[in-house]
């Protein structure tokens, strides 16, 4: 691709479609990340064919409208596979916080009945 930078537009675009979704959409589009563009395309980058194909069904069309809007110019967005994405700290986190949320829940998740004893690792095993 020809040099073009449509990066500051790009996290712009990132930034507003991300705040329309769920925390576990949110997922998807942190794993893309802007690699090049020319003209009329910019070029993405993630790390596996399933988080491709999940962007490309469900996001590709909403992130091409949100960059019309933008800049007033219809520009393509292609996804490829790459293992030269980062690394996604922000996904770690993520998970890292639902395992707090979960623990937090614990007592409960317990049963009332004193006589029933559940490991608690058990019960943490069935919520993950």
């Amino acid at each position: 691709m020809s040099n073009c930078d449509y990066s500051l537009i790009w996290n712009e675009m990132h930034a507003q479609i991300t705040q329309e979704l769920t925390s576990p959409e949110q997922v998807y589009l942190s794993n893309l990340h802007y690699h090049s563009a020319n003209e009329s395309t910019i070029l993405a980058r993630v790390s596996t064919n399933f988080i491709k194909n999940q962007i490309s069904s469900r996001y590709l069309e909403k992130m091409e409208a949100k960059l019309l809007e933008l800049i007033g110019k219809k520009i393509n967005i292609e996804i490829e596979v790459s293992e030269e994405v980062p690394k996604n700290s922000a996904n770690i986190e993520q998970n890292t916080k639902t395992k707090t949320k979960r623990e937090k829940q614990l007592p409960a998740l317990l049963p009332a009945n004193p006589n029933i004893q559940i490991s608690k690792k058990i019960i943490l095993l069935m919520n993950t």
